[in-house]
């Protein structure tokens, strides 16, 4: 995280210095990342929003910054927001912008879950996750795909059918 953090405070420097408007909402975006990492949830939400909505003011293509932004909203339990946000990755997704698709599904599944929405739906978004990752040989997103699909299963193996019980379980596979 500590290079991460780094690379973060070069670019707000290089976008400062040299007044790069367009990678503004990237620095804003990633500084905001790290700051949630760091503990200040609240406060790198808070920027990393900046960072989304400057994207969106400069019409930057790609569906990277969505997904980025809707796992940060996952993790920090801003869930309207962060499915909000992942649907504007959609459409860069059906034109073949796939490189994180497998994220995507897996950070939509985990959202809809998140937000009480049909848990079956949920699973399988999150098995389209991994079935994606296989596919792209992406073993990083096949394990997260994986992790998520363990944490709404019971640990004795029955499959949670309501938001409660994925909690529950997910709390339980955390332990």
């Amino acid at each position: 995280m500590e290079g991460v953090a780094l690379n973060v405070a070069e670019l707000n420097r290089l976008v400062t210095v040299h007044d790069l408007v367009f990678w503004r909402g990237h620095a804003d975006l990633f500084a905001g990342i790290v700051l949630a990492w760091q503990g200040q949830t609240e406060e790198g939400i808070a920027q990393a929003r900046r960072g989304i909505d400057r994207l969106i003011e400069m019409k930057a293509y790609s569906n990277v910054w969505y997904i980025f932004f809707a796992d940060l909203c996952e993790q920090a339990g801003h869930h309207a927001d962060g499915a909000a946000v992942l649907a504007m990755a959609a459409p860069a997704l059906a034109e073949g912008d796939a490189w994180l698709a497998a994220e995507f599904y897996r950070i939509r599944g985990l959202l809809m879950l998140a937000r009480g929405e049909d848990v079956q739906v949920a699973r399988r978004e999150i098995e389209k996750a991994v079935a994606t990752a296989r596919e792209q040989s992406a073993a990083l997103f096949e394990a997260r795909a994986l992790a998520a699909l363990d944490a709404i299963s019971r640990p004795e193996g029955n499959v949670a059918t309501t938001p409660a019980e994925v909690g529950d379980a997910g709390a339980a596979s955390a332990g």
